[in-house]
């Protein structure tokens, strides 16, 4: 992380700062030379008040830590920024009108995953409570993760609702944790208490659920790897989109 320059910095006495907003702007260009995965490079910003003639008893501003990218495959941006400071929450309870088989499937496997399909774990992830976020994977990243995911969650359909869950194609197998998460339903595989739940529901609910969850993905920026909790509670706010500090088509 670079040091700011000195040189054509502007100070503002006590009185100047309270008469008035004093505001500044940065731009941020993620490095094209970057070995890292996506291109990811860290930043922190902050500032200080401080005595400008001795220079002490300076008093900080709590530092913002935002993260750029080259990450190509966010739709529609070669390259970004975002704040990094918390952990996001996808929140579908404004979704129920909209998708409320699937509201209810996530909030059931987050609060009561005994009653669930399968039902053999004490803990299903994602809940924002649970202390145990869910991570984006990547398809590509990790094909056979990926693959495994789904086949699993299909298993367990057959298994409790038979081979015709599907009802003639009117429902699909949903599955909880998302498929492109590394806690998936394959992650059980090496997991007794932490799991998954799988069952069938409406498969236009099922799909449309789907592309909102690619939305959140792409207008947060999330990343393979990159931590996030789902809420399936009442209303409270819409998709959450976390501020961006540069963007760049």
């Amino acid at each position: 992380m670079a040091s700011c320059p000195l040189s054509g910095r502007r100070i503002y006495t006590m009185r100047e700062w309270m008469g008035g907003d004093k505001h500044f702007s940065q731009t941020v260009t993620p490095g094209g030379g970057s070995t890292a995965v996506d291109g990811k490079a860290f930043y922190e910003v902050g500032g200080a008040f401080f005595d400008p003639t001795s220079s002490q008893y300076r008093v900080y501003y709590p530092t913002d830590f935002f993260r750029c990218d080259t990450a190509n495959y966010i739709p529609g941006t070669a390259q970004g920024c975002v704040f990094t400071g918390r952990t996001l929450v996808l929140n579908y309870g404004p979704e129920r009108s909209r998708y409320p088989d699937v509201v209810s499937h996530v909030l059931t496997a987050q609060s009561a995953p005994g009653v669930t399909k399968p039902g053999t774990f004490s803990l299903i992830p994602g809940g924002v409570n649970s202390g145990y976020p869910l991570t984006r994977l990547l398809p590509e990243r990790d094909t056979a993760t990926y693959n495994r995911n789904h086949a699993k969650a299909v298993s367990t359909c057959v298994q409790f609702w038979g081979q015709n869950y599907t009802q003639g194609g009117r429902l699909d197998c949903d599955e909880y944790p998302f498929r492109s998460t590394y806690q998936g339903a394959a992650h059980s595989d090496t997991q007794t208490a932490v799991g998954y739940s799988a069952t069938p529901l409406d498969k236009t609910q099922n799909r449309t659920a789907g592309s909102d969850l690619g939305l959140f993905y792409k207008n947060n920026r999330i990343l393979d790897g990159d931590g996030f909790y789902v809420s399936a509670d009442r209303p409270r706010l819409n998709l959450a989109r976390r501020p961006r500090c540069h963007d760049r088509p």
